[in-house]
């Protein structure tokens, strides 16, 4: 399935430019530190939003048959609250993107991450980029011998921890509304 289609499924064909500028904008990691280079990235994006093919969804494998994750609405404004909180000052995951880059285009990414979101939390799949970490061992003190004397830090993408801040949320709401996790 692509991305376009996909918006066009969610949103309709009005929306289809906004998987366009995703792609663009995932694309820019090389960019991610130089703003400048960002917006025209950015910029050559909206100049073709007409294009009619857009960027395959390899992470989907297909829509499963479960109900178990309908009932939850991912919404635009609460992915651009995520993003608008990011700390620019930390440090960027695997896939290149900054989180200053991403707080700076909230605007323009808080619609096709919210669709992504949504997508990946009714299929229960994951982009394969969000589920991989550079793990570094950073000494904490004792003999420099022991391996339990270092702990692991992990960067991980962005994106995906804005995701799971959104699953964090839905689950937190889901049990303060229930009282509590009940069987089914």
């Amino acid at each position: 399935m692509q991305l376009n289609a996909l918006a066009e499924t969610l949103l309709g064909e009005s929306h289809r430019h906004d998987c366009i500028m995703l792609r663009y904008i995932t694309s820019m990691k090389k960019f991610s530190s130089d703003r400048e280079s960002a917006y025209k990235v950015l910029t050559s994006a909206n100049t073709q939003q007409k294009e009619k093919k857009c960027c395959e969804e390899d992470w989907l494998k297909g829509d499963r048959e479960g109900k178990q994750n309908e009932g939850i609405t991912i919404k635009e404004e609460e992915i651009s609250d995520l993003l608008r909180c990011l700390d620019a000052h930390k440090s960027m995951g695997l896939d290149g993107l900054h989180p200053r880059v991403l707080k700076e285009l909230t605007d323009a990414l808080a619609k096709p991450l919210s669709i992504i979101y949504m997508k990946s939390w009714l299929t229960g799949e994951v982009p394969m980029d969000w589920r991989v970490a550079n793990v570094t061992p950073i000494y904490k003190k004792g003999k420099k011998e022991d391996p339990g004397n270092y702990r692991p830090v992990s960067l991980t993408s962005i994106p995906g921890k804005v995701m799971e801040q959104v699953i964090l949320s839905a689950i937190t709401s889901h049990i303060m509304g229930n009282q509590g996790i009940r069987p089914s």
